[in-house]
């Protein structure tokens, strides 16, 4: 008897457009900082100076934003590809995961999409947390841990990948998916649902 074909894998990265939208995204804050400094530093007169106050802690925070976002971007560049492999060891999404979800421990999957393009990859499941990497376990400011936190409380998946960014089509994950596990749940966001008119006004009217 011939052999039956194994089951199709996956091994996509990250399309040009997303790392050009995150390398985009780093512009306003570099401008305040640059505004922040010349009003710091530059040759401007004392009243100008001493009226910047709000553009420099504006400044300020916008230099913190602009180091996390570098490091961000750094980090995922330096990933290399693939970004996300899918196949016969279970799920591994290397932006946020440091080993993959093997099918065996995986209880549910759910395509979140909107406008008929899928968004994120909800990956529910035994163990799910503990294949995140370290940096997305924990971080100084406890956002991570936070974020989990309320994951649970919710309900949300503990593993959520960007399908978006990535030169993968939704079918061919999907059929990737249903191969190996089974075929994954499909949703639209709240904003795709049929909006109800509003019962009140802000000011008069009929």
């Amino acid at each position: 008897m011939p052999a039956s074909p194994a089951p199709p894998t996956i091994a996509a990265a990250l399309k040009a457009r997303a790392v050009l939208a995150r390398l985009l995204s780093l512009l306003p804050p570099a401008i305040l900082c640059g505004a922040g400094g010349v009003l710091l530093f530059g040759d401007v007169s004392p009243a100008v100076r001493d009226g910047a106050g709000p553009i420099v802690i504006l400044a300020g925070a916008s230099a913190w934003f602009l180091a996390v976002g570098a490091i961000d971007l750094w980090r995922l560049l330096k990933l290399g590809s693939p970004v996300l492999v899918v196949d016969e060891n279970g799920i591994l999404d290397r932006r946020l995961q440091s080993r993959p979800v093997p099918w065996t421990a995986i209880r549910r999957a759910e395509f979140i999409a909107k406008g008929g393009s899928t968004l994120l990859l909800g990956i529910w499941g035994d163990g799910v947390e503990e294949t995140l990497a370290a940096g997305r376990r924990r971080s100084l400011l406890g956002a991570n841990l936070l974020a989990r936190r309320l994951a649970r409380r919710f309900g949300l998946a503990p593993l959520t990948i960007d399908v978006a960014s990535l030169n993968v089509s939704a079918e061919a994950l999907r059929a990737t998916i249903r191969a190996h596990w089974g075929e994954p749940d499909a949703r639209p966001l709240p904003t795709d649902l049929p909006r109800r008119r509003p019962r009140w006004r802000l000011w008069g009217g009929g």
